[in-house]
């Protein structure tokens, strides 16, 4: 998963500032073009997801092996000519159908616990990117974006191999008799037409369009509710910590617990911290609880997109499932700054956004907690 960064946002924004210079793209076009880029990436979902049902080892040698090739692309380009295609396979390859592979291959390697499992594998990948993010910001101010990227690059082609020597698909290792128990699942299409497959996917995606405008324009946010600059690296930390608490928290919670009942509460809590950006302007003891409130209700969700739907569905056709619900959230994430920075230039405020968000998240959280669903294939 942690591969994954020089196709993620956060990772293409460690190198915005120099590839606009470096290329001479203006910061409104770049916007533009990674704004198709992630729409068109998401589309890469469709196409891995039966891969990976198909072939979990050799279809994440390929990804790794293009994203890297991709990355290596990106670092050579000489203008912004090819810039856009190079974006959608940065953006379908790694930000994607990479990390589409990496929580497939956790909810298909584990038969049992599999909620502890994911909990776990939560926690570890925000620790990994909470040390390569600053380790690869400090080599930029050394080496430069396109060595860095080219390091990068060849950093995925080694993981590749690595893929292709340790990963064995889960059915081949098991006895005839597992192999039944564990292709045991919801068909592609049934699934589609299952309330609780829209309930995660359209939560999911509620989060995402908030998180992502949140999180880009935290800094201007903390601002715009009249606190300093400084208030803005508490309130991230606040968050991560109590998000990793609750990833934890809910991998176990998950064993005990129907999975829509728990993504319920965390899209009350979520919608319910919507409500408080807005009115917690000057108060400080009431935007750390916001952030407390948000790290427990983000680090919930995650938990359940990465095993709520082999929870629900079983792991037969994970990839294709997982895949159709992802494709949709990162559609949503590539539209909700978009839709952040309008509110702030229309009114210099986000508030508005919140408060159209909110009872949106709330009604879905309802509507989690009142559904009932019994079929579920869970392995735990």
């Amino acid at each position: 998963m942690v591969a994954t960064l020089p196709g993620r946002t956060v990772g293409l924004g460690l190198i915005t500032e120099q590839l606009l210079v470096d290329l001479g793209v203006t910061r409104s076009s770049y916007a533009e073009l990674n704004l198709w880029a992630t729409f068109l990436g998401a589309l890469f979902l469709f196409g891995t997801g039966p891969a990976l049902d198909r072939s979990l080892r050799w279809t994440t040698t390929a990804v790794l092996a293009a994203f890297s090739g991709a990355v290596f692309w990106l670092a050579h380009l000489p203008g912004p000519g090819l810039l856009l295609p190079v974006l959608i396979l940065t953006r379908g390859l790694g930000q994607s159908s990479l990390s589409l592979s990496a929580v497939t291959i956790v909810g298909k390697s584990f038969k049992k616990k599999l909620s502890t499992a994911m909990g776990v594998f939560a926690v570890t990948t925000s620790l990994l990117f909470v040390a390569a993010i600053p380790a690869v910001d400090s080599l930029l101010g050394q080496l430069g974006w396109r060595k860095v990227w080219m390091i990068l690059a060849a950093v995925i082609l080694g993981i590749s191999l690595l893929v292709a020597f340790l990963i064995r698909d889960p059915q081949a290792q098991k006895s005839r008799e597992e192999d039944d128990e564990t292709a045991t699942g919801t068909p592609f299409r049934e699934a589609l037409r299952s309330p609780a497959f829209w309930v995660l996917t359209i939560g999911i995606g509620i989060y995402y369009f908030a998180f992502t405008g949140i999180t880009l324009f935290s800094e201007s946010l903390v601002v715009s509710l009249d606190f300093s600059r400084d208030i803005r690296n508490w309130f991230l930390a606040i968050m991560m910590f109590s998000g990793l608490a609750s990833n934890l928290c809910c991998g176990w919670l998950v064993q005990r617990v129907l999975v829509l009942n728990i993504f319920g509460g965390a899209m009350v809590i979520f919608a319910a911290c919507l409500i408080g950006f807005p009115l917690a302007s000057g108060s400080i003891g009431l935007i750390y609880t916001v952030a407390v409130a948000l790290g427990v209700g983000s680090g919930a969700v995650t938990v359940i997109f990465f095993a709520g739907f082999a929870d629900l569905f079983g792991k037969r056709h994970l990839g294709k499932i997982q895949g159709a619900a992802q494709a949709m959230t990162v559609a949503s994430s590539g539209t909700g700054p978009l839709f952040f920075a309008r509110s702030f230039e229309s009114s210099g405020s986000y508030s508005s956004v919140f408060f159209a968000l909110a009872p949106l998240a709330l009604l879905v959280g309802i509507w989690a907690l009142c559904h009932q669903r019994t079929d579920t294939f869970a392995e735990k």
